[in-house]
């Protein structure tokens, strides 16, 4: 099948690096951007995707789904985090593999319309494996690692996906101890040492909610109840007085390749401990919102130069899996934040860190995975047309994955 140049005419572009860029024509061709003019005559321009009043900016990177789960729609406002996992727990190991796999689709479906060309994906049950691997979307699988005890066989499962699924351009893998409460200390070693082996992303719940913290140092509080349910209490270690940063450090899980989801309630030592170690922090901030958390340190980790980079999490939590709607959700709740700086986390950091550093940009010869912003009404200024892609009634209507169009609207 013969490949086609794609061109595209847009009147304003955010490269992903800093500058604006009006009146362009790019030309997308063997995934790659080919080339970038600008100062064109849009008035005689005949490309195959005309944008008026749209911003293209690079694809959105989602670093946190659970697309396995979003049968589940966020039905109940101010949820109890302990209560709420103790179900969705029950419900997962009720859903059949087909019913997840549906899941799974429905997950992907939304993800590219919402102008999301790259995610890291928890998979629990394996149901978005092959939805994924077949998606005209950049992935990184990330195998879950559960369980307290028959770890062998646990082990033998995660190292039977990563032999058996080959690594390319849209597909990567990755490693995820879903939490130090959700796998004994054998099973998070092991993730450790697969991971250092094979230089692998580690992606893991931490400091997620104050009761885990409590638990972790004292033993205490409601979060032992919770365990004593799941079966943990036996495989977890005993309480030390240490955060549970400093303890996914000692299991040598906190390094310049982990991913720290959530991190909501890190403690004073934490900070430099995660910057020393070259971890990134992932804020799902609408999820965050759900379960009622105290105001996430956003801008004590940014002050600090730790990378934030943004989740969705699942539609058990959020309503929709829309990266640009959390960066909305930020914006109202975080007027000061510039959207700039929001945008370019949601992109050019994130895709870097997950997918390398050729990644997240609009340049020649750059991949050519982007997304365009359809904004409510004409850009007065340069620097207005960002903030008005934060605006509530902006809609993504374009998403391009390796140079193929994967939807528009």
């Amino acid at each position: 099948m013969k490949v086609k140049k794609v061109r595209i005419s847009a009147e304003i572009l955010f490269d992903g690096e800093g500058h604006i860029r009006r009146n362009v024509r790019l030309t997308l061709f063997g995934g790659r951007v080919v080339s970038i003019e600008e100062k064109i005559d849009r008035r005689r321009e005949d490309a195959e995707i005309r944008l008026d009043s749209a911003l293209v900016l690079p694809g959105f990177v989602n670093a946190h789904t659970h697309l396995e789960l979003s049968r589940h729609q966020a039905e109940v406002k101010d949820a109890d985090f302990i209560e709420w996992l103790y179900q969705m727990r029950l419900k997962l190991d009720a859903a059949t593999k087909e019913e997840l796999t549906k899941a799974a689709l429905k997950g992907i479906e939304e993800s590219l319309s919402s102008g999301t060309s790259a995610l890291v994906e928890h998979t629990n049950a394996e149901a978005s494996l092959s939805p994924l691997l077949e998606a005209p979307l950049r992935s990184v699988i990330a195998f879950e690692a559960v369980g307290y005890n028959q770890t062998d066989v646990k082990k033998e499962r995660i190292l039977a996906h990563l032999r058996g699924v080959k690594k390319n351009d849209m597909h990567r893998l990755a490693i995820a101890p879903h939490s130090l409460y959700r796998a004994s200390e054998d099973l998070l070693r092991f993730c450790a040492d697969v991971a250092s082996k094979n230089s692998l992303l580690i992606s893991c719940h931490i400091s997620e909610t104050k009761e885990e913290v409590e638990f972790f140092k004292y033993g205490t509080g409601r979060f032992r109840s919770l365990l004593e349910r799941f079966g943990a209490i036996p495989y977890l270690p005993n309480p030390s007085g240490k955060s549970p940063l400093l303890l996914l450090d000692d299991l040598n899980l906190l390094t310049e390749r982990t991913l720290l989801v959530h991190c909501n309630y890190p403690e004073g030592n934490d900070f430099a401990l995660i910057k020393k170690r070259g971890a990134t922090v992932v804020y799902c901030p609408r999820s965050h919102s759900f379960f009622r958390h105290s105001p996430h340190p956003l801008e004590l980790f940014l002050e600090q130069d730790i990378p934030v980079i943004f989740g969705t999490d699942s539609l058990a939590s959020t309503p929709s899996l829309s990266i640009l709607d959390e960066l909305k959700f930020v914006k109202r709740e975080r007027p000061a934040l510039p959207a700039e700086k929001l945008l370019s986390l949601a992109t050019r950091t994130a895709a870097r860190l997950i997918l390398g550093e050729e990644f997240g940009v609009i340049r020649e010869g750059a991949p050519a995975d982007l997304c365009a912003i359809k904004l409510p009404h004409h850009p007065a200024s340069d620097n207005s047309p960002l903030e008005l892609a934060l605006h509530p009634e902006s809609e993504v209507n374009l998403t391009v994955v390796g140079g193929k169009v994967v939807f528009q609207k």
